[in-house]
This record gives C-alpha cells, sequence and structure tokens, in this order.
C-alpha cells in the first residue's frame, strides 16, 4: 500500500492530468493484484509458529508451506517439526511422529526433532526405539540434561530402572537444581526398593519447586513404602491442596488411611 501511494505522489508532481489518468489507473490495478494475491510466505510461517495456541491453524499453514514447493531443507525442516508439534498438541501421535521423521531427514543433526519424535514413541509404549532416538540426540548434544531425562523415562516404561537411574544421574550432573530429575530418579529409586534415597532426593525436589505436586505424591508413596502412613498423608495432603483434582494422590491417600487403621 505505501508503493502504491509513493507512485501517485510522482504522478501528481511529474506528468500532464492526462498522463495521471493512465497511470492512476495503472496503479489502481496494481493494487487490485496485490489484494488478490495469496498471503506471502512469511505470513504463512507465522501461522505456521504458533502451534501453541492455534494447533489447527498450525497445521492448516504448515501444510501450505511444506505443499508450497519449498526448498531450503532448514526452513522445510522447521515446517515439519512445527506441525509435528500441533499433532501431537491434538494427540495425533502417528502424524507427529511422521512429521519428525520428515524433519530428521532434513536436518539429521536436529536433535530437538529426534528429542521430539522420542517423545511420541515413548507415549506410544515404543520404548526400545523411543531409547535410540533419545540416544540419537545425547550424541548429538550431550549437554543437554532434557534428553537423559527423557531417555530415563522409557527405560522406566520397560522396567530398566536401574538404567533409568543411571541416566537421571547423569541428567543430574548436567544439572544439579532440575527438580524433574530427582522426582523421575526417585521414582526409580522406589520401584528398586530403595525408599530412603528417594525421599532424599524428594526432599530438594519441593524445596526447589514447592508447587511440585507430583514430587509430593511420590514422597508419599515413598513414606508409605516405608510403613509411614502418617508422613504419606502429609504429603498427599500436600499434593492435593496443590492440584484437588489429583486422583491418583487422592486415591495414595485413601489406601493410606486404611493401612494406618
Amino acid at each position: 500500500m505505501t508503493a502504491s501511494i509513493l507512485i501517485l505522489l510522482y504522478i501528481f508532481e511529474y506528468h500532464s492530468q492526462l498522463k495521471l489518468r493512465k497511470k492512476l489507473l495503472v496503479a489502481v490495478l496494481f493494487c487490485a493484484v496485490l489484494a488478490l494475491a495469496p498471503a506471502p510466505a512469511d505470513a504463512q510461517g507465522g501461522a505456521c509458529r504458533a502451534c501453541d495456541m492455534n494447533p489447527d491453524r498450525c497445521i492448516d499453514a504448515c501444510t501450505v508451506l511444506i505443499d508450497g514447493g519449498l526448498r531450503d531443507a532448514r526452513t522445510l525442516s522447521k515446517a515439519f517439526k512445527n506441525r509435528g508439534d500441533a499433532h501431537a498438541r491434538k494427540e495425533a501421535l502417528d502424524a507427529a511422529a511422521a512429521d519428525y521423521g520428515q524433519a530428521m531427514a532434513l536436518t539429521p543433526g536436529d536433535a530437538a526433532a529426534v528429542n521430539n519424535r522420542g517423545i511420541i514413541l515413548n507415549r506410544q509404549g515404543r520404548f526400545d526405539t523411543a531409547i535410540g532416538d533419545f540416544s540419537r540426540a545425547i550424541a548429538l548434544e550431550p549437554g543437554r540434561a532434557a534428553f537423559r531425562i527423557n531417555r530415563a523415562r522409557a527405560h522406566h516404561g520397560k522396567k530398566d530402572y536401574a538404567a533409568a537411574v543411571a541416566d537421571l544421574d547423569r541428567a543430574m550432573a548436567l544439572n544439579p537444581d532440575d527438580p524433574r530429575a530427582l522426582n523421575n530418579r526417585a521414582g526409580a529409586l522406589m520401584m528398586l526398593g530403595r525408599h530412603d534415597a528417594a525421599i532424599r532426593d524428594l526432599d530438594p525436589a519441593v524445596a526447589l519447586d514447592p508447587k511440585y505436586a507430583a514430587a509430593y505424591n511420590n514422597r508419599g508413596i515413598a513414606h508409605a513404602g516405608k510403613g509411614d502412613f502418617a508422613a504419606a498423608i502429609r504429603d498427599y495432603d500436600r499434593a492435593l491442596a496443590l492440584r484437588p483434582d489429583y486422583a491418583k494422590a487422592r486415591e495414595n491417600r485413601t489406601k493410606a488411611e486404611r493401612r494406618q487403621r
């Protein structure tokens, strides 16, 4: 629109009235062509990036970019990855995994795409394949504690609790103040019957994040595993105060009350 205004100003200053009419007609036609043109790629790209707010719109915008003949591998990979994020938010896990796979093929060094597919595979119960993806992501970016936490979750899913603890030990070495790693390691330790060690992880986890309801619930489980049901109920109450709809904590509290009697 700014360009058309500048054209009109130029016409008024340097041309006769007759030529003005002809040029004005050209300018009007030029504006009409602009109005009829499809949205530019950067506008589509903006919608393709807004996947958290509106996943359906994101999927549509990313699909326009993907089907529009993009040749730059990195840009196309981002479009696939963003569309994968949107599919994941809609629980379309197969579609998400496929899009992350396309992004990985286009940019094999993109650790985030590899990690994201691993998360989807883990949610689908495909633990071995997920572990393969997380291992690849770790090889690409060894300093990312989150990738080790995610691989630990897949090991936990396979009931390989020792491997989960080992990964979480490494994650803690990279980021000692991560309450998620502490909570997850505590969960694996409890499965190995190491309730005291689990509590030693959960105490700092809730100190680092006092609103971490899952950590309070897990500490309650650890106390119950030791037979300290009064302490377990206190922790379940803390979890429920933070999340009144926390069904698992409510169920655990009921069990602890029954066993306390």
